[in-house]
């Protein structure tokens, strides 16, 4: 069980390289009625991501908070090499940013549009927002339901249910 707030560090898998910090803030117990291992592969994907394209001994976030009914989640790292005018690319399949591209490495570019694509399918709505030269930030809006007086994680019903 993870804090509700907490640091570590995250290793990137490159000899030589400094580990960023990621700092989350998971805000409370709200919690969301979802398809787990999709929602797995979103996290995880975007989490990866982060890692991997944080600047040297730069930081990863994650936090959540309520608004209008809706559980927003934010991935963020700093670092980015996105200008405004690409941003609009990040969710197409192989698209890589200039220093993606110019690397050599696990990245194929479909990260970020698996993402797009599963959060659309358990209907999340899925933006990015970045400040070249400081930050890059996936945001996660998904509705909260409300079942009796809690919240509960359950996997979506599957066919053989």
């Amino acid at each position: 069980m993870w804090n509700r707030t907490g640091t570590t560090t995250a290793h990137r898998g490159n000899i030589g390289t400094e580990t960023p910090a990621v700092q989350w803030d998971f805000g409370g117990d709200n919690q969301v009625l979802t398809d787990r291992q999709w929602m797995k592969k979103v996290l995880l994907n975007l989490f990866d991501n982060a890692v991997h394209h944080t600047d040297q001994a730069g930081h990863v976030s994650i936090a959540t908070s309520v608004h209008d009914g809706y559980l927003q989640l934010q991935v963020s790292n700093s670092g980015s090499n996105i200008p405004a005018n690409d941003v609009r690319h990040v969710f197409e399949r192989f698209w890589r940013g200039i220093t993606a591209r110019e690397s050599t490495g696990r990245h194929a570019g479909l990260g970020l549009a698996i993402c797009k694509q599963l959060s659309e399918l358990l209907g999340i709505h899925i933006t990015v927002e970045s400040n070249q030269g400081r930050s890059f930030a996936v945001q996660l809006q998904m509705p909260l339901h409300a079942l009796g007086t809690q919240r509960k994680t359950t996997s979506a019903p599957t066919a053989a249910s």
